[in-house]
């Protein structure tokens, strides 16, 4: 519900968190179940809303003499990083990136389709709304100036993997910007002793 809630209200809502610090509401959330857990079934339950605004965008902008200004997408699934900062430019610089099954999103990010070359710039630069001057080989130029994405995908633990395996995707940051649900863990209450991590992985964590 967190990151529905995100997906919703990140578009025009900021938040103030210090006196000189203002924050979007975006999120980048990433759910890991195996096949068969009904990942599909719970992204039509919890997101429909925004299935159905997005459809409705789709049909007005089929009827003759709608204004051209209204945003043709609220939502992505299969795009390239070149298209999506098209999109981006198209809908006031707002999209969603939702997929019950990422797994094209998890092969744009390792570089299947860019010679192997990981391709996280733009989501970096989409997760704090910095400001974006691209320039094509075809020398088209897409300039976006607070741009911001809220991802919603859904991979099976295998895919997880690849992505997390990548030490750039972690070095560039892009990993860390993730809230990761695993469908295996239950909630459980905080103990009330702090936990103690091994200095091993401690050490490992912060270099």
């Amino acid at each position: 519900m967190l990151l529905t809630t995100s997906a919703v209200c990140f578009r025009k809502i900021f938040v103030q968190i210090l006196p000189n610090k203002i924050t979007p509401l975006n999120l980048y959330g990433l759910f890991v179940a195996p096949s068969g857990f009904g990942k599909t079934s719970i992204f039509k339950r919890v997101l429909q809303p925004l299935y159905d605004k997005n459809n409705a965008l789709h049909q007005a902008l089929n009827i003759s003499g709608m204004s051209a200004v209204i945003p043709a997408k609220i939502f992505v699934e299969d795009i390239t990083s070149e298209r999506l900062a098209k999109v981006l430019a198209e809908n006031n610089e707002r999209i969603c990136y939702l997929a019950s099954e990422g797994r094209k999103f998890i092969d744009v990010v390792v570089g299947c389709y860019k010679d192997k070359a990981t391709d996280e710039t733009l989501l970096l630069k989409c997760f704090s709304g910095d400001s974006c001057d691209i320039e094509r080989n075809n020398g088209q130029q897409i300039y976006l100036q607070n741009p911001l994405i809220t991802t919603i995908i859904a991979v099976q633990p295998d895919k997880a993997m690849q992505l997390f395996k990548h030490k750039t995707l972690r070095d560039s940051g892009l990993l860390p910007r993730f809230l990761c649900i695993a469908s295996q863990v239950e909630p459980q209450l905080l103990p009330a002793d702090p936990i103690v991590l091994n200095s091993a992985i401690e050490s490992k964590v912060h270099n």
